[in-house]
């Protein structure tokens, strides 16, 4: 269906557009046809080769896939890099902010992940970093550990850094703090080193 005097078209059912490399699906779709500015609603997801895009609504410009979405999940394939959040803004290329977001790297299927980081905001750039305000660290869904901010690598390769830590508690020990440190040597070595701390002597 189309708005002549808006210059706009209206469709809906189960709506795809493609281009250059990159595919639009939604229940319904409108759009300015100079302009590229519209909007999509129910089950939209957008695909590419770096990942894909799915949410409840898009409202934004489809030429250069940037806008807003709502209640959205990005999944980036270089990294396996899962983000949910109830609003996302993306911006040109692989840059995104997110509210009340949560992302983690784990491809654990059905159920919690292993581990993933909860915020207020995300700010991501894709082979860039990510900043998270009032940030949550989670152990199957279960929050450990809260910071103010928090700062981390999106990059396509492997890098330097911590990994998740490991937190137990036993009669002996007592509490325990377990913090692996990842090392890249070159293309095809790596050593990971992991100091931990006890509250109980043994």
């Amino acid at each position: 269906m189309a708005d002549e005097e808006k210059n706009e078209v209206v469709a809906k059912g189960h709506v795809t557009i493609g281009r250059a490399g990159s595919l639009l699906t939604a229940d319904e779709v409108h759009m300015n046809r100079d302009t590229q500015i519209g909007g999509a609603r129910g089950n939209v997801m957008f695909t590419d080769p770096q990942g894909s895009i799915e949410a409840d609504s898009f409202e934004g410009n489809f030429e250069d896939e940037t806008g807003e979405l709502t209640n959205g999940t990005i999944l980036l394939n270089a990294n396996k890099l899962t983000i949910t959040g109830s609003k996302m803004v993306k911006s040109y290329g692989q840059t995104y902010r997110i509210e009340n977001g949560e992302f983690t790297t784990c491809q654990c299927g059905s159920g919690a992940p292993s581990w993933s980081i909860a915020g207020k905001t995300m700010n991501i750039t894709l082979d860039g970093y990510g900043l998270v305000d009032d940030a949550t660290i989670k152990i199957l869904d279960h929050p450990v550990l809260w910071l103010p901010k928090l700062a981390f690598p999106a990059k396509k390769t492997r890098q330097t850094g911590l990994l998740s830590p490991i937190f137990g508690y036993s009669k002996k020990r007592g509490f325990v703090y377990t913090q692996p440190f990842y090392t890249v040597i070159n293309k095809s070595a790596d050593f990971t080193i992991a100091p931990d701390i006890e509250t109980s002597a043994r």
